[in-house]
């Protein structure tokens, strides 16, 4: 890795799975035919954190289940089970087999929010559970694949996926734990073990110069990016706060919005 901190041209995602693979697991979905997530307007007063699996978490968890509804994504789902962190939802999108791995422990009064790109198995291992169906946008997958069902757009991670379906579902008071977009060293990917398949690199926020300088991958930049967008687009309609000194922390207090 560079010793010298740079800036990250514009970044596109390109999904490990291949448009077949996503195809076929959403065909498996579909066949399996669980019910759907039900979006409504009504607008929700009460707060929800929505929980990832940054280094922060390690600092914040213990404040997580101060706020009225949980929505835990991806892999922090056996690690928040350990530590005592009840989640009212738990959302997943990643279409890989192997993340069936952090589903050791299965929640017994969770809903489990599953994206129908999500692999058969992970559908076979929460077998019995309560879950909702949902469908993350791609524009390789084409139209034919979501049989004119609706599909959350323009979010590229977990926890942007929560956002926008927590908007979806009339949420406005938004917490963010462990949504940190950086690392706290080389080493220390998550708040518990998990594999990083991405090159670490270094970035800076705020001034090229003299801004502050995080370790983080470039599909971290682009989700930091995303994250700007959304609060731009819901501006009337989200209070996002980010909790746990991170990338992210460190964006919103550049931009003069909450941070804990």
């Amino acid at each position: 890795m560079s010793e010298a901190a740079h800036e990250v041209p514009n970044i596109t995602c390109i999904p490990r799975i291949n448009t077949r693979q996503r195809q076929e697991n959403m065909a498996a979905a579909f066949k399996l035919d669980p019910p759907r997530l039900r979006m409504t307007p009504i607008v929700q007063t009460k707060s929800l954190a929505i929980v990832g699996g940054g280094p922060s978490l390690k600092d914040t968890w213990q404040d997580i289940n101060n706020y009225d509804t949980v929505m835990s994504c991806g892999s922090t789902h056996d690690h928040l089970t350990g530590i005592g962190v009840h989640s009212d939802y738990h959302l997943e999108c990643d279409p890989d087999i192997p993340q069936v791995k952090y589903y050791q422990s299965i929640k017994l009064d969770c809903t489990y929010l599953i994206a129908s790109r999500c692999h058969p198995s992970m559908f076979k291992r929460l077998k019995n559970r309560d879950i909702k169906l949902w469908h993350m946008w791609e524009d390789d997958i084409g139209l034919e694949p979501y049989r004119k069902e609706p599909a959350v757009r323009g979010a590229i991670s977990c926890v942007l996926c929560a956002l926008a379906t927590a908007i979806a579902m009339g949420f406005q008071d938004i917490h963010f734990f462990g949504f940190d977009s950086s690392f706290a060293h080389e080493a220390a990917h998550h708040a518990y073990p998990c594999e990083e398949r991405d090159q670490v690199i270094k970035t800076r926020v705020g001034d090229p110069d003299k801004g502050t300088i995080f370790l983080t991958t470039p599909t971290w930049i682009a989700q930091a990016r995303t994250f700007v967008q959304m609060q731009d687009q819901w501006e009337h309609m989200l209070k996002a706060t980010v909790h746990g000194y991170s990338l992210m922390w460190e964006t919103q207090k550049q931009r003069g919005l909450a941070y804990v």
